[in-house]
């Protein structure tokens, strides 16, 4: 069920890109600020922090600052992860696609404090194996995830809307205000 609702959502983003792409402008240029509000796994695990509501699998609480220039994206923050850990976060990126009220970017970076994944051994035995010693003896995790931002409304020259954040591992979504 949790796969088939991930399919069409990745569906009707492309849909909703590829209908607004014709009215393409570059109002994305600046600061945007991001909070976390629900974050959901592809696969369960009884060591994430559920909490909330809605039953957020951690990734609900703090806040990332992105910076856009000429197409390019540069992040950092401090979020709770899945574990309920809280983590610095530093994060560069490229728009795939843009328009006036939808924007799609492809991000790659390193998040600090995964203490809670490299405590289980399947873990630390695939990280260890393909990512260099500073980064596993320190508990960084690589980042990339693919960034989607529609805009819902504009306030005073700013843009509010919902962002979604795809990983290979989790979905995760919130508001961002772009100033």
């Amino acid at each position: 069920m949790r796969t088939k609702f991930l399919k069409y959502t990745i569906l009707i983003t492309l849909l909703i890109l590829t209908v607004d792409s014709l009215t393409a402008q570059n109002d994305w240029k600046g600061l945007s600020v991001y909070s976390p509000q629900y974050t959901k796994h592809f696969v369960e695990n009884p060591t994430y922090n559920v909490n909330g509501v809605l039953g957020s699998e951690g990734g609900n609480s703090g806040l990332a600052f992105t910076y856009s220039v000429n197409k390019m994206h540069y992040s950092a923050g401090y979020i709770k992860n899945s574990y309920g850990d809280w983590s610095k976060f530093a994060t560069i990126g490229i728009t795939i696609v843009e328009n006036r009220k939808n924007q799609l970017s492809f991000n790659i970076g390193l998040a600090d404090n995964y203490d809670a994944s490299y405590e289980v051994k399947e873990n630390r035995e695939v990280l260890e194996k393909n990512l260099p010693a500073l980064v596993t003896n320190n508990n960084v995790m690589p980042v990339a995830l693919l960034t989607y931002k529609r805009e819902l409304l504009s306030l005073y020259g700013a843009k509010v809307g919902i962002q979604v954040n795809i990983t290979p591992i989790y979905i995760n979504t919130g508001l961002f205000v772009k100033l």
